[in-house]
């Protein structure tokens, strides 16, 4: 039997399913056997997946699935977890435990154990390969001839930032507790660039290390995303590396679920893709300032003038021309000295807001015509 606390996942479910899919979908593929038990044994807490599939594939038989598992081969065994991942539980942090429950802790508290905890994770995922490819280490091989590469200069170029390798090593260097924050996200958006999930891994007996190979940085910049964002959620914060757009893998400010829902909405839109991207990127950027967000409005602005017309044809009457009178005369776009400016910029969030749900209402009204 395999109950779901042994089926607790401990990625995104979106992300077991995709790496799942692509080897259902090639059965054949070299090594099969050896990626699908190293993506079990990444992708959940405990081995009762990968012992499962190891098993199947040791009796070579039908080996007669629980009820709940309809498959008697490691193919099937695994295109069944793929269907059923969104059913499984996912990994959170323990309970709240005893003192913790009759002490309550204000909010952002936890900051103080972010630079432990992200420490922690990178430390996990190097453990795995998620750095070999931009860090390889090399392989003393008979002629020792391999090298690897040195992470803190390639760091130091990223970023420019010396000895920042490895990180519970110097992390007097980058702890944002005792130095300028501004070193520790940058850390973590130029990791975000350089993770990669190795898909195959073989064990070097005579030197007793891992070799990985057939890197996914799509896969591996994904997991990081989640891995990290749920961190700095636990410590309070309100930043989060953006999952999609122009500033994909860059610390964003949050906001509510619905205005995240209304983000990912008009992001995944056919029409004016890197319009929008990059009006979104400008608002929500973590140094974004009063000159980035008026940006960010007048390129929406633009947007909603091209669609001008439906507006007309499915808002009330003269309603449309409310939108771009505040456009027009508030020194968002032509900067004229009659336009209005002693205003605070609390009013550039609701408007930037305004205009993006009115550029989903166009989209919703054009697939409701279409």
């Amino acid at each position: 039997m395999l109950p779901l606390v042994d089926l607790e996942l401990r990625w995104p479910p979106h992300l077991f399913i995709s790496e799942a899919k692509m080897l259902t979908a090639a059965p054949d593929t070299y090594n099969w056997q050896e990626r699908a038990e190293n993506l079990l044994e990444e992708a959940f807490t405990s081995t009762a997946a990968r012992d499962y599939l190891v098993r199947a594939t040791t009796d070579r038989t039908p080996w007669g699935s629980p009820p709940q598992v309809p498959a008697n081969t490691p193919v099937e065994f695994l295109r069944w977890l793929a269907s059923s991942a969104s059913t499984f539980p996912n990994q959170t942090q323990p309970r709240p435990y005893w003192s913790q429950r009759h002490a309550p802790r204000a909010p952002g508290q936890d900051r103080s154990h972010l630079a432990e905890w992200f420490a922690r994770t990178v430390s996990d995922l190097t453990s795995r390969g998620y750095f070999e490819y931009a860090f390889p280490s090399g392989c003393e091989d008979e002629d020792n001839t391999e090298t690897g590469a040195d992470p803190s200069l390639i760091l130091l170029d990223r970023i420019g930032v010396a000895d920042l390798w490895p990180l519970h090593s110097s992390r007097e260097i980058w702890d944002p507790e005792n130095n300028d924050v501004g070193i520790f996200y940058d850390l973590v958006e130029a990791l975000h660039d350089l993770v990669a999930r190795p898909r195959l891994r073989s064990y070097h007996s005579f030197w007793r290390h891992w070799h990985y190979a057939e890197f996914s940085s799509a896969a591996g910049r994904t997991l990081y995303r989640w891995r990290i964002n749920r961190l700095l959620a636990l410590a309070g914060t309100d930043l989060r590396l953006a999952d999609a757009g122009e500033d994909i893998g860059r610390l964003t400010h949050t906001t509510d679920d619905n205005r995240s829902i209304l983000v990912d909405r008009v992001l995944e839109a056919d029409t004016d893709r890197d319009s929008r991207r990059h009006a979104v990127a400008l608002f929500r950027s973590r140094t974004a300032d009063r000159e980035a967000k008026r940006s960010a409005i007048v390129a929406l602005a633009r947007l909603l003038e091209d669609r001008r017309q439906e507006l007309k044809s499915n808002l009330l009457t003269k309603d449309e021309g409310a939108l771009f009178q505040i456009a027009n005369q508030f020194d968002l776009r032509h900067n004229k000295a009659d336009q209005q400016r002693d205003y605070d910029e609390a009013y550039l969030d609701w408007i930037f807001w305004w205009y993006l749900s009115t550029l989903d209402l166009t989209d919703q009204l054009r697939k409701g015509h279409a």
